[in-house]
């Protein structure tokens, strides 16, 4: 977990060449939609903020204080709005709604997949 949160800091806190612009923040998420229509460099960033978050759940789940399925979510927010808010604050990226929502989709997607194989898991082991 611990060297996942490094690579995360290092992808996430670098320079993004956002220096000079006027608000560090974008609390419109449609925005992405004309970012899509008009960069086709943000499919690829849409992706990568969609899988970058996948194994948070799963990496999780080794925490013992973190032992519910709603603590988890919550660690997942606060650490998602610490990173968002840092890009922000040190003018390294920016603020946005959007991004926020694609991590969001993809932390619900590994954890559905999490979910999923510990279900397939109990039901093979109750049939031996």
């Amino acid at each position: 977990f611990s060297l996942y949160i490094v690579v995360l800091t290092l992808g996430l806190l670098r320079p993004d060449g956002s220096i000079g612009v006027e608000s560090h923040i974008n609390l419109n998420p449609m925005q992405l939609i004309s970012d899509l229509q008009t960069n086709s460099v943000s499919w690829l960033i849409l992706y990568i903020n969609i899988i970058l978050f996948m194994p948070m759940y799963f990496l999780l789940t080794f925490i013992p204080v973190l032992n519910s399925f709603l603590k988890r979510v919550l660690a997942f927010e606060i650490i998602i709005f610490i990173f968002e808010g840092l890009q922000a604050v040190l003018h390294v990226g920016i603020f946005d709604i959007a991004d926020i929502m694609l991590y969001n989709i993809g932390f619900f997607i590994g954890a559905g997949i999490v979910i999923f194989f510990n279900k397939i898991l109990k039901i093979k082991t109750k049939r031996r």
